[in-house]
């Protein structure tokens, strides 16, 4: 069984090294450098073009560290918008998940979630399909208007390889509302 434990805060980490993450703070634009799969688009029922994904550098909002950063669009309210990569891990090792994230004044209402996902092939019915998901909840200003970074740490056991998933939706407000992440990283504890 693995151990998990979750928090956020607003400090900002030292940098890494050993971040297993490729393009985690989102400046390779190249298409073929980018590595990261856009996953959204589809509602509870089915109706694309819902959610967007997009490697941005907006002139309203900074990015935490570099030039660019990722951005979700959400077009409805009650909808997923997503992107997530794989890449190898070491199997029995113990990582941390990280991520920042910002929220415009207008997104309050909405749920991030970085998942640490086991890859779906190497999984039986009967497994959870992730390892950990660091979860944070938008309801008002407190969290506004800032970097907030999200983490979590987990153990690898069996598995070589692993999804990054950054999961959100919002309930209730006005559309479309825009969400930013930066200064995505899973690393060896």
């Amino acid at each position: 069984m693995s151990s998990s434990s979750a928090s956020s805060s607003i400090t900002s980490p030292s940098p890494t090294s050993n971040n297993l993450v490729p393009n985690s703070g989102f400046e390779a634009t190249a298409a073929s450098n980018v590595y990261w799969a856009d996953r959204s688009g589809r509602n509870a029922i089915g109706v694309s073009n819902t959610a967007t994904f997009k490697v941005t550098a907006n002139s309203d909002t900074a990015p935490h560290s570099g030039s660019q950063m990722a951005a979700i669009t959400i077009k409805a309210n009650n909808v997923f918008g997503s992107f997530s990569q794989s890449f190898p891990m070491t199997p029995n090792t113990q990582y941390t998940i990280s991520g920042w994230y910002w929220v415009p004044n207008t997104a309050n209402n909405c749920a991030l979630s970085f998942y640490a996902n086991k890859p779906r092939s190497q999984i039986s019915n009967t497994e959870q399909s992730y390892f950990i998901a660091p979860r944070a909840d938008i309801r008002g200003a407190a969290q506004e208007q800032q970097w907030i970074q999200v983490s979590g740490t987990f153990n690898s056991g069996r598995f070589d390889t692993l999804e990054y998933y950054v999961q959100t939706s919002c309930t209730t407000g006005p559309v479309p509302r825009v969400l930013y992440f930066d200064d995505m990283s899973v690393t060896p504890v």
